[in-house]
């Protein structure tokens, strides 16, 4: 089984090896061109989370198993996913003219 330091270089080398070219840049039409540029900032890290988080579990199971550290890993990966996604969609409704900025 990987180690938590394994786990956490995983992580590290995924997260530095997914080039942000590799996301493409939504055209997105906000009336504030800083909200553009954070909802493309936001997808970029979507896609690097979802990312490690796939390696990460893949990397488990290649591996043997689960153990709580590595449970604790992953699910900290996924709370940090889901608020990067509830950014996301906060930024989405203020750029639609939902929400106060």
């Amino acid at each position: 089984m990987i180690k938590n330091a394994s786990l956490a270089a995983i992580a590290l080398a995924v997260i530095v090896s997914v080039p942000a070219a590799s996301v493409q840049a939504a055209d997105y039409k906000c009336a504030d061109a800083k909200i553009n540029t954070a909802l493309n900032d936001a997808d970029i890290s979507i896609s690097k989370r979802e990312n490690v988080i796939a390696e990460m579990k893949k990397e488990i199971k290649d591996t043997g198993g689960s153990t709580p550290q590595h449970d604790k890993a992953i699910t900290h990966f996924e709370e940090k996913l889901s608020k990067v996604k509830e950014k996301r969609e906060a930024l989405m409704k203020e750029c639609k003219g939902e929400a106060a900025p």
